[in-house]
């Protein structure tokens, strides 16, 4: 593998809103992920264009974190909560 080659691995987040979900994330060469904690934005079920723009504004932060080990040789982030937008 090059130097400069970026190394991605499949994480499951488990518990919440996206429990079940499985992303791809960077990680370093020995396999842990790099971020300790996974945010995106909770998306807000509105279809209305001009309510879409203020409920995603208001729209809460999903935390996910990464625990110590992985479980049973595969990561999953844990819900954490979620936290208001800043």
């Amino acid at each position: 593998m090059a130097e400069d080659a970026r190394l991605e691995i499949d994480i499951e987040l488990f518990g919440g809103p996206e429990d079940g979900r499985t992303i791809k994330v960077p990680a370093q060469r020995d396999g842990v992920p790099m971020l300790p904690r996974w945010e995106f934005p909770q998306l807000p079920k509105e279809r209305n264009r001009e309510k879409l723009k203020a409920a995603l504004a208001a729209s809460p932060v999903i935390v996910y974190e990464r625990p110590a080990e992985p479980t049973r040789g595969r990561w999953k982030y844990v819900y954490a909560g979620t936290r208001a937008r800043s």
